[in-house]
């Protein structure tokens, strides 16, 4: 065997090795929360919707029968995103929703 044909060889042997690799690196963990569909828009936060909509969020506090309650986004780059454009302390975590759609 000649030395061409056994690096071919060696880097064959490799790549499934590697796709392995790097499908495991590649594979992200899904957060399994719920979405915010809408917003009624007599709540506050109204003006701030494109903020909400679609994002996934989790209920703090709030009577569990209703949707109204307080809420906190899972993502921080979200709540960084809304009090950025509202202006607001970067140390605000929870929002108070007035029965938002939650799917």
């Amino acid at each position: 065997m000649d030395y061409d044909t056994a690096i071919r060889k060696s880097i064959e042997m490799d790549r499934p090795k590697l796709s392995l690799i790097l499908r495991a690196k590649q594979t992200k963990v899904e957060i399994q929360a719920p979405r915010v569909k809408s917003i009624s828009p007599r709540c506050e936060y109204a003006r701030y919707a494109r903020f909400f909509v679609g994002r996934k969020v989790e209920k703090v506090r709030g009577n569990p029968d209703t949707s109204t309650g307080w809420y906190r986004f899972i993502f921080d780059d979200d709540r960084k995103a809304i009090n950025k454009a509202a202006g607001w302390s970067d140390l605000k975590t929870e929002y108070l929703l007035e029965k938002p759609v939650i799917i």
